[in-house]
């Protein structure tokens, strides 16, 4: 009988736990902007284009720099 109320109340701290991490997940969610009301902000997406381009410039400048021929191997 002991041995069942035990478990039983076993079982009733995980479900608090798992409750407890869902609510903490969600929080956390909402606070970051992934889920929730409002969406993204203009500036957001401004600041989200101006990287995507940078991004572009910087690989385009890699490429070129592997392309070269002759200046990125070393002379050993």
């Amino acid at each position: 009988m002991i041995n069942e109320l035990i478990l039983w109340g076993a079982l009733a701290v995980l479900i608090a736990l798992m409750v407890l991490a869902v609510w903490a997940g969600r929080r956390g969610l909402h606070a970051l902007g992934v889920v929730g009301p409002g969406g993204k902000s203009a500036s957001h997406d401004k600041q989200m284009a101006e990287l995507v381009v940078e991004l572009r410039r910087l690989n385009g400048n890699l490429e070129r720099l592997i392309e070269e021929p002759g200046k990125n191997q070393i002379d050993e």
